[in-house]
């Protein structure tokens, strides 16, 4: 789960760790978690720097909200591949 305390600029979410630190060069270059995100019609675009989660961990995708509480989902717009293909 990704928490922080941060505010959207022209449309746009980006934050490094909890908020408190700024999204940057820097940051990224210390191995912060960088994470931008951006709604685009019912989508929510997000990308991370890979460091939000431990090794291999991203979140970077597309998220729509789905069900009944309406949480976000994250999806592929790439067909899924099967065992057949």
């Amino acid at each position: 789960m990704i928490s922080a305390d941060a505010k959207p600029a022209q449309g746009v979410l980006q934050f490094a760790d909890d908020g408190s630190v700024r999204f940057d060069r820097e940051s990224a270059e210390s191995g912060s978690c960088l994470v931008r995100m951006q709604r685009i019609a019912e989508l929510l675009v997000v990308e991370d720097n890979e460091h939000c989660g431990g090794s291999m961990v991203t979140f970077t995708g597309f998220y729509r909200r789905k069900g009944l509480n309406k949480s976000w989902v994250k999806f592929s717009l790439l067909p899924q591949a099967t065992l057949a293909d």
